[in-house]
């Protein structure tokens, strides 16, 4: 009992992020010479969570983890902690990039006997992972493919129940969700429709709950060429008519403001955010990144390419992703922007948390992607004692993850406006001078499920969104997909969005297709 007391106390100081008292507790567990095997082998597995989990996450974090991880895989084989460490130590390695060693433990875990079927599930799709990002490495080869082709068939043998070892075994729904996720997409990737198709109609049949598998398939068999010929076209007569009826809103003057003496706003060029998504359930596999050294080498590739402003996610906002409390947020941001930020390259933070918000204005944030409300004022004077800007994205809900149905009224623009005008005068009154409006059209909304309703209000938003100016800030906006009328041509649907929100006076531009879309602002700016 004197252990188990000790390794309680010592797990409960860990979720306080209390973490040199819970070292304390757990090494006083491991050096006693009395304790049993097993309580040794809790501790030991609990020190590498308390070492990896670092407010400061570093990669010397996670390789202070690794030995305890790798005591309890390598040395404590009859733990029930055993495959579970195999797995911590795989994820350890794939975070640093060290995707040989991350291979061989995720596939230690999937043949171990006694693993369960959760723990295989999540060591499987951690596998494809590795192997996509190995596909990545390769270029444009043949190898890439063969890679591409493994990572589809292990996710491919978690939604179908392959991995499972007897009949009394069930499929874990949250991994089978994941592994589907990852699986349509690379079927999409290798141009494999019908295995695309096969894989939607599994989940649509495993997880009936989830709509999101019925739009997919519905968007396979429609396609982009059913909608030819079926649409009112925006034309010249649609633009003449919203200039002429808000002629006044056109010449709106917005407050002048830089962000690190860099970035001038307004300008007549055009800036861009480009995107990181730190979570792997994020939609645009392009974007995800699943170690630090990923994330800062996509950094500072999109600054080449044209970003005046990298955006950095922690948590997607898609509504069946995982939730990702705040510390893991903070271990998954805070490494990233300080290694950007200390090359001199403008990050912004992407939360509605408080804390999270104030550790990465610490880390070197210039920007804070407030994709909620509820914590704004405090969100607000920490921007401003920072000398930091805020995107005040607008979400029918507290926050992006907490939201059900979107007002659709045939004019956006004023429910918006009156919802901004609210947050501009708390920012002001809390000393923030430094912020812009985002429509927050990327968010996923139930009443948005149907492709065309969705597109049109996008459009809409876009095309009128220079009407928001008139409130003094400039007007960011978050590039959507459509991928239900670009289908395998879905990268193209940020670009071409990009016309409309250019037409629409937008100042930022948040996009995953970095190039293509300043290659298409710089066409505009030719006229």
């Amino acid at each position: 009992m004197e252990w188990e007391a000790r390794l309680n106390a010592g797990r409960s100081a860990f979720f306080r992020q209390e973490h040199a008292a819970a070292e304390l507790l757990l090494v006083s567990v491991i050096n006693a010479t009395n304790a049993p095997v097993a309580e040794q082998a809790r501790a030991e597995f609990f020190l590498g969570d308390v070492a990896a989990d670092q407010t400061q996450r570093t990669p010397t974090n996670l390789l202070d983890a690794l030995p305890h991880y790798q005591r309890v895989a390598n040395e404590m084989i009859g733990s029930p902690l055993h495959p579970l460490a195999w797995g911590r130590v795989g994820d350890c390695y794939l975070q640093l990039g060290n995707l040989g060693p991350a291979a061989d433990a995720y596939r230690a875990v999937t043949e171990l006997p006694g693993t369960d079927v959760t723990t295989r599930s999540q060591a499987g799709l951690g596998l494809a992972r590795v192997l996509e990002e190995q596909a990545a490495l390769a270029g444009e080869t043949e190898e890439r493919e063969e890679l591409l082709q493994q990572s589809l068939y292990q996710c491919m043998k978690i939604v179908f129940g392959d991995n499972l070892r007897s009949a009394s075994e069930k499929m874990d729904p949250f991994w089978v969700k994941e592994a589907g996720l990852m699986a349509g997409h690379l079927a999409g990737r290798l141009g494999r429709a019908d295995q695309e198709r096969s894989v939607y109609s599994r989940l649509a049949k495993e997880l009936p709950d989830m709509p999101l598998w019925q739009a997919k398939l519905d968007a396979l068999k429609v396609g982009p060429e059913a909608t030819q010929g079926t649409l009112n076209m925006l034309g010249l007569k649609d633009l003449a008519a919203i200039a002429a009826k808000h002629a006044t809103d056109l010449n709106a003057v917005v407050r002048p403001f830089d962000i690190a003496s860099q970035v001038n706003f307004p300008s007549a060029r055009p800036a861009i955010m480009g995107v990181i998504n730190l979570s792997a359930d994020s939609w645009y596999r392009e974007s995800i990144c699943t170690s630090i050294e990923s994330a800062v080498e996509r950094g500072s590739e999109l600054r080449a390419q044209g970003a005046d402003i990298i955006d950095i996610g922690a948590e997607s906002t898609l509504d069946q992703a995982q939730r990702v409390g705040a510390a893991e947020q903070r271990q998954r941001l805070l490494p990233v922007i300080g290694q950007l930020a200390s090359q001199g390259i403008i990050v912004s933070a992407e939360t509605y948390d408080a804390e999270v918000a104030k550790a990465c204005l610490e880390a070197g944030a210039k920007v804070l992607n407030l994709t909620g409300t509820a914590a704004s004022e405090t969100i607000y004077r920490l921007a401003a004692r920072h000398d930091a800007a805020v995107i005040v994205c607008y979400v029918a809900g507290d926050n992006a993850r907490d939201v059900a149905d979107i007002p659709l009224d045939d004019d956006p623009i004023p429910r918006m406006a009156e919802y901004f005008a609210r947050e501009i005068e708390t920012a002001e009154r809390c000393g923030l001078t430094k912020g812009f409006v985002d429509p927050g059209l990327g968010f996923y909304y139930e009443n948005l499920q149907d492709s065309s309703v969705r597109i049109r209000h996008q459009m809409k938003t876009f095309l009128n969104a220079f009407r928001l100016r008139e409130l003094g800030w400039p007007v960011c906006n978050a590039l959507p997909h459509a991928v239900e009328c670009f289908g395998e041509e879905v990268r193209s649907a940020e670009p071409f969005f990009s016309v409309l929100a250019a037409l629409g006076g937008t100042d930022l531009f948040r996009t995953h297709e970095v190039p293509r879309v300043r290659a298409v602002l710089k066409t505009l700016g030719v006229y």
